[in-house]
């Protein structure tokens, strides 16, 4: 079944082949047509995301098409007299069709189209079918009576001159055994194809569950066999695809909806590496499912129960949105979402029902947003923030725990970094700096400070990252290198005699100073390169985004600085008395060897 997306009318094609449609103004039957001629299908599928249906029928032939419910606009000219003279918001019916004005003022018809191709023979009755349309063209899934279970790819072509389409099968057949190993007691369930078309998935009514791999289109396997119903008793009463067509809705006879999916952990045990995983349990109803409806936009679904009532889910968070119950208890029959997810309608045994759907936003929720969410393909629930996508089948990932632990994280290092620096820069400008260089750069450090962090920040991406990307490790390897450059260029300079050092206190000094930082910074550039191999597993970017490499590296990095704080303080309350003891009897470059020595050390 399926809505339009002006939610004027639904269609929905019943058991013995007829197609019905209904104004969902009044529930009034519109048309009601024979798409084959009292041939009757023995097999069906319809995807809502785009229309396409497949039938398969007793006497081993399959039709594939597309229904829908078409939005035309038409011209003023070509309007008949009574549909230009309706007024912005009015409608008329014409025939099975509606003809109305928009607020802005053109004519709009809504009329169904119903596109058959012509009839492919399978040479068997058909048991179940499902169709997927691919970049390549339609694929087509089968199982028929004689047992044969196989996937299609149909081949169109048409004739230029009389435009006759003739359709073809390339197939391949699936290693299906009826009455093989693992044969239950119930005939298969569901046949269903997964969205790139790579697995085939047939399902029975006790919760068995076979995947074909079916990549190497020449030799599919059945790659994986599981049980979605382990209860006893328990049985599979719906089933439905989330967008995209990776999600496979389960609702089952205890009530519940499990959405599983593919996954590829390091332990699969499966031939093609991957294992079905079922990543969300919803809510468990009050009675057996008896319907699923998925949005063809997001990954909203509803669930219809055998006692009348209806729930709404957004199923990454598992969060119900809505309730309903249907005035009469009726069972559902089928269950349909409006395009935009702003209507739902159910077919019953007694009619039709509809209600108005409103949720704006409902991927958000505070589950989503701070816990771990089992997404869709993912081995096991994450912590994942993803802003954007290009793909129509995108499931929202908005978890705010990587964020804040990014600006902790971030704050912590800058922190780390700046605060000695600036109380250092503070101190040496404020009682070592001379008084006519002291104004200076007093003004430019506040010029600095009026400069916005957003802009530097900018600037730091757009000019800064770009040459440390190629220089990682060389540049982490700098902010201990020149601390300890201009460390060893201290000491070094008290080894000058004493007469010379108190003549060169000015910008001897300075220019010492300033040598000892190209000095750190070719060091680091050296033994950058041995320090990445040595505790980065030779590539730093692979480090940090988690592919090689062990926590190793980075907790020796880290703890560099608490190790030479703990042995300065060691050495200042405990080695620095003693020496100072000592030193008495001692010259000045002698005491300044041992302390060259106690670095080096």
């Amino acid at each position: 079944s399926g809505i339009d997306e002006y939610r004027r009318r639904e269609w929905a094609v019943r058991a013995d082949g007829t197609i019905e449609l209904v104004s969902l103004a009044d529930g009034a039957q519109l048309e009601s047509r024979a798409l084959f001629e009292g041939a009757l299908p023995s097999a069906s599928a319809c995807n809502p995301e785009d229309g396409t249906v497949a039938f398969g029928f007793a006497d081993g032939t399959l039709r594939l098409g597309r229904i829908a419910i078409a939005a035309q606009f038409v011209a003023e000219e070509s309007a008949s007299e009574a549909e230009r003279a309706l007024a912005p918001g009015a409608a008329r019916i014409d025939g099975p069709a509606l003809v109305e004005r928009t607020a802005e003022g053109q004519l709009r018809r809504l009329a169904l189209e119903v596109t058959l191709e012509p009839p492919l023979s399978l040479g068997s009755p058909v048991l179940l079918v499902d169709q997927s349309v691919l970049p390549s063209g339609p694929a087509v899934a089968t199982l028929c009576a004689d047992g044969k279970l196989a996937l299609s790819v149909v081949h169109r072509s048409e004739n230029l001159l009389t435009g006759e389409a003739t359709l073809e099968l390339s197939s391949c057949e699936l290693p299906y055994a009826p009455s093989g190993p693992g044969a239950t007691r119930f005939a298969p369930f569901a046949l269903r194809i997964m969205g790139a078309g790579d697995n085939v998935l047939l399902l029975w009514r006790d919760g068995r569950l076979s995947r074909y791999d079916v990549r190497d289109f020449d030799a599919p396997v059945e790659a994986e066999v599981l049980d979605v119903l382990p209860e006893a008793g328990a049985e599979v009463t719906a089933l439905a695809f989330l967008a995209g067509k990776r999600t496979l809705l389960v609702g089952d006879s205890l009530g519940r909806v499990q959405a599983w999916f593919r996954t590829t952990p390091a332990d699969a045990g499966t031939l093609d590496g991957a294992r079905m995983a079922c990543g969300h349990r919803l809510e468990a109803g009050p009675s057996p499912v008896a319907a699923l409806a998925p949005s063809a936009a997001s990954r909203m679904f509803a669930a219809a129960y055998s006692d009348g009532e209806v729930r709404a889910f957004y199923a990454t968070s598992g969060v119900e949105l809505a309730r309903a119950r249907l005035a009469d208890r009726a069972t559902p029959v089928l269950l349909a979402m409006a395009p935009r997810e702003d209507l739902l309608v159910a077919r019953t045994t007694n009619g039709i029902a509809a209600w108005q759907l409103d949720a704006p936003h409902p991927e958000a929720s505070v589950p989503a947003l701070f816990q771990p969410v089992w997404y869709e393909n993912y081995d096991a629930p994450e912590h994942v923030w993803q802003s954007s996508s290009g793909t129509d089948d995108f499931e929202p990932k908005l978890g705010l725990v990587p964020l804040i632990f990014g600006t902790l994280k971030a704050t912590f290092y800058s922190l780390l970094f700046g605060v000695p620096l600036a109380l250092l820069a503070a101190i040496f400008s404020s009682e070592f700096l001379a008084p006519n260089l002291r104004v200076g750069v007093k003004s430019t450090i506040e010029i600095m400070a009026s400069l916005p962090s957003v802009v530097l920040g900018f600037l730091s991406a757009i000019v800064i990252a770009p040459i440390v990307q190629g220089t990682l490790a060389q540049a982490l390897l700098a902010f201990y290198t020149v601390p300890f450059a201009i460390l060893a260029g201290a000491y070094l300079w008290q080894l000058l005699p004493q007469g010379r050092a108190v003549r060169w206190q000015g910008w001897q000094r300075f220019v010492a100073i300033l040598a000892s930082i190209p000095a750190g910074l070719a060091l680091a550039w050296l033994r950058g390169p041995v320090v990445e191999r040595a505790l980065f597993d030779g590539d730093i970017e692979s480090w940090l985004d988690g592919s090689r490499g062990t926590a190793f590296g980075g907790w020796l990095f880290l703890l560099v600085p608490v190790a030479a704080l703990v042995v300065s303080l060691a050495s200042g309350n405990l080695v620095g008395p003693m020496i100072r003891r000592l030193k008495l009897s001692w010259s000045r470059a002698s005491y300044t060897r041992l302390e060259l020595e106690h670095i080096q050390s």
